[in-house]
C-alpha cells in the first residue's frame, strides 16, 4: 500500500474515531506515557471516564495522523495492548498499531498561584496550543449563560 492509501485509511480511521469514540482495555495504559485528556472550554468525551483514571487525549497512527481521543465505553473500536505494542481493533478485528500524544515536560510545571500549567496551556496534537486564562463562563455572573454550552462541565 502506498503512502497516500494508508494516510486516507488514518484519515477514515480518525473521522469515524472522532464520532464514534473507543473503549480502552485496562491494561493499555499501564506503564505508557501519555499526554492525559485536559478538558478546556469543552467536553471532548461521549461519557465520562471511570472517576480518577486518566486517559490519553490523541491517537497517533504510523503516518502521523492524530485524532482526538473520544472516550466511549460502548464504542465499537477498542485501544488494547499486546507484547507491549499498542493497537486498534474494531469488533475484534486488527486495524493498526498506534501510539499516544507524548506529554510535554512543562504539564508538570505549575504556575506561581499554584495551578497546573497544563490547565493553563493545554497541548492541541503535537504543534498546537491553546492558552485558556479564564476556564469559565462569564455570562454566568449575569445569568445569561447560554444554555447548551458545556464549558463547565468539561471542568470536572
Amino acid at each position: 500500500m502506498d503512502i497516500k492509501a494508508r494516510i486516507r485509511n488514518e484519515m477514515l480511521l480518525k473521522v469515524d474515531l472522532c464520532a464514534t469514540g473507543t473503549r480502552i482495555e485496562k491494561g493499555a495504559l499501564e506503564g505508557e506515557v501519555f499526554r492525559e485528556n485536559v478538558n478546556c472550554l469543552f467536553e471532548w468525551n461521549t461519557e465520562d471516564p471511570p472517576p480518577g483514571d486518566k486517559i490519553p487525549a490523541d491517537i497517533v497512527f504510523p503516518e502521523g495522523t492524530i485524532a482526538k481521543l473520544n472516550y466511549n465505553p460502548k464504542s465499537p473500536y477498542l485501544i488494547r495492548k499486546e507484547n507491549g505494542q499498542l493497537s486498534l481493533e474494531r469488533h475484534g478485528n486488527f486495524l493498526s498499531t498506534i501510539r499516544f500524544g507524548e506529554r510535554p515536560d512543562f504539564y508538570d510545571k505549575v504556575t506561581s498561584e499554584g495551578i497546573p500549567m497544563h490547565r493553563i496551556v493545554p497541548l492541541i496534537g503535537e504543534c498546537g496550543f491553546l492558552v485558556c486564562l479564564s476556564t469559565t463562563c462569564n455570562y454566568f455572573t449575569t445569568g445569561d449563560e447560554c444554555k447548551f454550552c458545556n464549558m463547565n462541565p468539561a471542568l470536572s
